[in-house]
């Protein structure tokens, strides 16, 4: 993997937050926590929309390159969609992710079972989760926080963000190394046609002799 932290952009309506006693940003803390013990390495979760850190993280990052293993987590429930700022976030990191080839770096999580989540939803940012391969979270919800089926719940979604992790990091390693063969291959070509070039000269004189 990278020498950087994986990052990650957790995206959520703070009133949901809210109405459900805080257990969404809990289980933000409890998959940073389970991804760091499965890898030994931290993932920095972006929380507070509110927070001058976000919006300068946040613009790095969509602004560079997302193969840095940038994650973008959306909350989905209902009220997400009503969000300006949540609907806004979601579907710029959805294309600067399609057109890098890492769309697997969106990974919503569906929160509250949602009518009308579909591909064919005339609302694009609903029918942008309903393409992806989110993870369904609803059921899990409902469960005690300290509870065994819930603690492998949460192991198995930080497990999946460390998989994704991996993969897009082995795939942006062997694009820069495949660039580095091609330029060197064409540096190659290039060469020998300046040695052959630079020959020409002396050929031409020793075969009109």
């Amino acid at each position: 993997m990278s020498d950087e932290a994986a990052v990650g952009f957790w995206s959520y309506a703070r009133e949901d937050d809210t109405l459900d006693g805080g257990n969404i940003l809990q289980l933000s803390h409890l998959i940073m926590e389970e991804y760091n013990l499965l890898s030994g390495e931290p993932l920095n979760l972006f929380v507070d929309r509110n927070d001058i850190v976000w919006g300068q993280q946040w613009r790095e990052r969509i602004d560079s390159s997302l193969a840095e293993t940038t994650f973008f987590i959306p909350i989905i429930t209902p009220r997400y969609f009503t969000r300006p700022e949540c609907r806004r976030e979601l579907l710029e990191f959805a294309a600067k992710a399609k057109m890098l080839g890492v769309e697997e770096l969106l990974l919503p999580i569906l929160y509250i079972e949602m009518r009308g989540l579909s591909a064919e939803n005339s609302d694009e940012a609903i029918a942008l989760v309903a393409r992806t391969q989110y993870i369904d979270w609803h059921t899990n919800r409902l469960l005690e926080p300290h509870s065994r089926e819930y603690r492998t719940a949460v192991n198995a979604l930080a497990q999946r963000l460390l998989d994704i992790a991996r993969n897009v990091a082995e795939s942006q390693f062997l694009h820069e190394l495949s660039s580095e063969i091609e330029d060197d291959g064409v540096q190659g070509v290039t060469d020998i046609i300046m040695q052959v070039e630079a020959l020409l000269p002396d050929w031409l004189d020793a075969v009109m002799s």
